[in-house]
């Protein structure tokens, strides 16, 4: 087991789990990672008629997108993953400074656009394929793992059964904690997201 690695990861697990929360709780019940959520409810939004809503959701639908594109012409390059976790800083701290002087929807886009780049730049934790923004791939990867576990017999299916469930605990912690920053500290609590993405540059 490669600790540095799957602390790492973790760490990028947590920051998403805090993103999902931030936006939801406090930048107007969007989901900034995983964008099945907005999808869903664009497609309510157009079906309603409702123009503003079908807008709201686009855009961090659109901002994701963007940000995907945007990392995958950055590894045709001088790709660095220290270089996305730096940007992914300087965007939020941003947020973070104007705070409640930003709209939410402008909010949500650049934090659409981090998330993208951070499921995009990173896919392993400790070798094992993953998402740090979302977490239904992560809970199937676990279970084939312990599918494998039940007919092989094999401890090792189960300790990478363990690292997936250690990935979907702190997506969900770092989901909890927004909810206790954002009480504390209001919008600005986004730096704690910029200051756990500093710890893990430092790994990398």
């Amino acid at each position: 087991m490669n600790r540095k690695a799957l602390i790492s990861g973790l760490l990028l697990t947590y920051v998403g789990g805090f993103l999902d929360g931030y936006t939801y709780l406090g930048r107007g019940h969007v989901f900034a990672n995983a964008q099945t959520g907005n999808m869903a409810l664009l497609g309510i939004s157009l079906f309603r008629g409702d123009g503003m809503q079908v807008l709201h959701y686009l855009l961090p639908i659109s901002a994701f997108a963007l940000g995907s594109l945007l990392t995958k012409q950055l590894e045709k390059t001088a790709f660095s993953k220290r270089l996305v976790s730096a940007i992914e800083i300087l965007i939020l701290a941003f947020v973070a400074l104007a705070g409640s002087g930003l709209a939410d929807q402008y909010a949500n886009m650049l934090i659409s656009f981090v998330c993208a780049m951070q499921v995009t730049a990173f896919r392993q934790i400790d070798g094992l394929p993953y998402a740090s923004t979302m977490c239904t791939g992560n809970l199937r990867s676990a279970m084939e793992k312990v599918d494998l576990f039940l007919l092989e017999k094999d401890l090792y299916q189960l300790k990478q059964a363990a690292k997936y469930f250690l990935v979907i605990g702190c997506f969900m912690l770092g989901a909890g904690c927004s909810f206790v920053a954002l009480s504390l500290w209001g919008l600005s609590s986004l730096y704690l997201a910029c200051l756990i993405l500093l710890c893990h540059i430092v790994l990398i």
